[in-house]
């Protein structure tokens, strides 16, 4: 509808934003032996919960982290062409990571045997995508496509939980998804920047907020080490 150009635009920039969900992947198949193996347990419902909000936690720092230093790296491997591609990633960056969430609840209809639900529910999110897209495609061309993205990806989100909530009494940490949330508004903020100066300010951001809000587990993981050796 838009033209060949801006498609190549709009790829460029799902090129660094697919980072989550490919990193997603590895850990995946993984996800789905443990839930299988723990969705008949007594402890199933704090088991579920700690891996979704782990999951929220790890994967919001790693959406961040890709902001920080892309401003560094961007043009590097972008040429002058693709340059507006730029814009977007935070956006992509953000739907990649429902994608992600989405996986874990995912996991649970498969330690359910509910493979038909993990169908139903995608096909839903494409709908979704297309119907958003078409609608905003011509007013807003490429910010309609991210948006639809984002938006189909999140409603797949909030209908997995709501429906999975048969199945596991997932405990989200609010306070730590309303510090998660802050934390990607500001690295937005300075993403848009643009700016060595703001990105080296960014990339310092990130760390300190991860190092904070994960303490208990780096001390857990500290101790660990001390007590192997």
């Amino acid at each position: 509808i838009i033209g060949n150009a801006l498609n190549g635009i709009y790829a460029v920039s799902c090129k660094f934003s697919t980072i989550v969900s490919n990193i997603f992947q590895v850990f995946n198949m993984t996800w789905q032996e443990s839930a299988s193996i723990h969705i008949n347990e007594d402890d199933k419902d704090e088991f579920f919960s700690g891996v979704l909000n782990n999951t929220i936690n790890f994967f919001t720092f790693l959406c961040c982290i890709v902001m920080a230093v892309m401003p560094i790296i961007y043009y590097f491997f972008v040429g002058k062409d693709y340059i507006n591609s730029y814009v977007y990633i935070p956006i992509l960056l953000l739907g990649n990571l429902f994608i992600a969430i989405a996986n874990v609840f995912g996991g649970v209809y498969i330690a359910k045997k509910k493979t038909k639900q993990v169908s139903k529910t995608t096909i839903l999110a494409a709908i979704i995508n297309l119907l958003v897209n078409i609608i905003l495609i011509k007013k807003f061309a490429l910010w309609a496509a991210a948006i639809s993205t984002l938006v189909a990806y999140a409603i797949l989100t909030i209908y997995r939980y709501i429906d999975t909530k048969k199945y596991i009494n997932f405990k989200l940490n609010i306070k730590l998804l309303i510090s998660l949330v802050m934390i990607y508004i500001i690295c937005c903020i300075l993403y848009y920047f643009n700016s060595i100066i703001t990105s080296i300010i960014n990339i310092l951001f990130v760390i300190l907020m991860a190092i904070l809000i994960n303490k208990d587990n780096i001390d857990i993981i500290l101790n660990s080490r001390k007590f192997k050796n």
